[in-house]
């Protein structure tokens, strides 16, 4: 029985030291830089390694939104928490919303839109977003556009209205 007790005992501690190093390197910066912005309340998320444990595999899981957030307001919280960590380097970053894995987007991807946060024109970032996702799978889901400026410039704002209702849009409405 003592044994048992051990165990049960190692396993919590393993457990509770598990989401301490999630905590505090990613959500906490992640939330210091988006308590910045008073626009960003209403948006909750969870942001974790894949299964806790894999660090390379960064999980940013939409968790709740306030009826009164439009999708350039969780484009800006997932731009500003890719500021946060910008020091980092993941492999992927996986977007979910409530738990349910959506899209895949390159780690270095990333990296490199937190970089720019702040000097890169926002509404080329939200243009050319779409492009760089891939779906669970590791498939392109949209596709880089060329041709005349108006046609590429509805054809990626199209993309990115098909991203948001894909990633959560669809879910809250259920």
């Amino acid at each position: 029985m003592k044994k048992i007790i051990k165990i049960t005992i190692a396993v919590i501690v393993l457990l509770i030291c598990t989401y301490a190093v999630n905590y505090v390197t990613l959500k906490m910066p992640a939330q210091k830089q988006l308590n910045e912005d008073i626009r960003n309340n209403g948006i909750d998320f969870n942001l974790h390694y894949q299964y806790f444990i894999l660090p390379k595999i960064c999980v940013f899981d939409l968790q709740k939104i306030s009826s009164d957030k439009a999708p350039m307001d969780i484009f800006r919280v997932l731009l500003q928490t890719s500021y946060a960590l910008k020091n980092r380097e993941y492999d992927t970053i996986v977007l979910s919303f409530r738990g349910k894995p959506k899209f895949i987007l390159n780690g270095q991807y990333f990296k490199e839109i937190g970089l720019e946060y702040g000097i890169q024109n926002p509404i080329y970032t939200i243009r050319t977003f779409p492009e760089h996702l891939c779906d669970v799978n590791g498939n392109p889901v949209y596709k880089e556009w060329n041709g005349g400026l108006l046609g590429v410039l509805q054809k990626q704002m199209e993309d990115f209205q098909d991203f948001n209702k894909k990633w959560y849009m669809e879910d809250i409405v259920k």
